[in-house]
């Protein structure tokens, strides 16, 4: 079997495993969750704004960024200890290669991660629908200062929603695939979903001077990175693109060492 098809099949599995894991929908509910817990606790009057407005009022809140790290990270970020356990590693290194397993883990686990996020966010969005708007034309003056604000002004207003939701999802993912690569180095289920968290934690507090194109607080918080809307737009996914691709290959390199002495 040739490494391509070796690789397809194990990516498809792993997608097949995605779909059919209760962890993946758990994930979307505590996305969904943390932000409504976050508008809750924080006492906003629920009647003045629509949906965007409270998401990116919940955004703006370090300590609902750092639950939805852990809300995806519950899901995704351990998968490589449960395969580890149930021999399921070793099972697909030995039928398809370590170089497709760590591929296909890290695609499936990013990719899982951003569509439980995505979609997370959707679902908040559409609990709350049903007591205000989700957009309203009253508020698309803040939208104006806000960065992507300028497609609530589109023929498309909810064009806004869905780039600033993707971008949200796409950092989520990358703090995924990092908890991930801390699994595989500390075999521990709370330190790979909570690692993540004091990580971002910390990076938030000093991030204050970094640049704005290396600054992930800033970018995961769908902030202007300084190249336009759509520029910053494919910037900022390019860059957690890049820094999962190169957690992949810190990934692949210590899961063969590893498999490498299970076997021998």
């Amino acid at each position: 079997m040739s490494k391509v098809h070796s690789f397809a099949g194990c990516l498809k599995a792993e997608f097949l495993r995605l779909i059919l894991s209760p962890k993946t929908y758990l994930s979307v509910l505590l996305v969904a969750f943390a932000f409504g817990l976050s508008v809750r606790i924080s006492g906003f009057d629920i009647s003045w704004g629509d949906g965007v407005y409270f998401l990116g009022l919940a955004m703006n809140q370090s300590n609902t960024h750092l639950l939805l790290i852990l809300s995806v990270g519950i899901s995704f970020s351990t998968a490589f200890l449960e395969d580890w356990k149930h021999r399921y590693t070793l099972a697909q290194v030995i039928r398809a290669g370590t170089g497709s397993y760590a591929g296909a883990r890290v695609i499936v686990c990013f990719v899982g991660a951003w569509t439980a996020a995505f979609l997370g966010i959707h679902l908040f969005l559409g609990l709350i629908s049903l007591k205000i708007p989700v957009m309203s034309e009253t508020f698309y003056e803040m939208y104006a200062y806000a960065p992507y604000g300028a497609l609530a002004y589109s023929r498309f207003p909810y064009l806004y929603v869905l780039v600033i939701a993707a971008i949200i999802s796409a950092g989520l993912a990358f703090w995924a695939v990092a908890g991930l690569l801390v699994s595989v180095c500390i075999p521990n289920v709370f330190v790979a979903a909570g690692l993540p968290v004091m990580l971002s934690f910390y990076i938030t507090v000093f991030a204050g001077d970094l640049p704005q194109p290396v600054n992930l607080s800033l970018m995961g918080r769908y902030g202007n990175v300084g190249f336009g809307l759509w520029g910053s737009f494919l910037y900022t996914l390019f860059f957690f693109l890049a820094l999962t691709a190169l957690m992949g290959v810190f990934f692949y390199k210590i899961v063969k060492g590893r498999v490498s002495g299970e076997i021998h």
